[in-house]
């Protein structure tokens, strides 16, 4: 399992895609860019992945109790936001600090964000399930607050 530089399994990491292990330096670093030329390491780290799924569940979910008005969506929907964003020991840090790493050159790029793309979805998804006992305007709150430390570092 690779770590973020932090050393912390519960910060966010992803590597750039299109960089790889220089093969004319020991120990591969700096990595390299070549665009076009995809590194097949960056499927090794699940973070995007597990990030993009969870919001796929929540999508669906949050669906699914609009069109049969059954709360056991809702409530669940709500219970995967809450573990990944409001809870005290949270599944990932809020941010997107070591996303697109380029081992060697940088810990983190602005390109990164692209990462988090898919977070964009969950207000759509949680506009469906607001005016629920699932989700609650405390809720809302936090999220909005945990949302902004994923866009701004803070």
């Amino acid at each position: 399992m690779q770590l973020p530089p932090s050393g912390n399994k519960h910060d966010f990491l992803s590597l750039a895609p299109y960089c790889s292990p220089d093969p004319t330096e020991i120990g591969g670093l700096p990595y390299v860019c070549h665009d076009g030329i995809f590194n097949p390491e960056v499927q090794s780290i699940p973070d995007e992945r597990n990030v993009n799924e969870m919001v796929t569940r929540v999508r669906v979910l949050c669906l699914a109790f609009h069109f049969s008005l059954d709360t056991l969506y809702a409530s669940k929907a709500a219970e995967f936001l809450r573990v990944w964003f409001l809870n005290n020991n949270p599944q990932m840090n809020p941010n997107l600090q070591f996303a697109e790493m380029v081992p060697g050159l940088y810990n983190g790029t602005p390109h990164g964000i692209i990462a988090g793309n898919d977070l964009t979805d969950l207000g759509d998804s949680i506009s469906l399930i607001k005016n629920t006992q699932a989700w609650t305007m405390q809720d809302q709150k936090k999220l909005n607050h945990g949302l902004k430390s994923i866009l701004t570092g803070s």
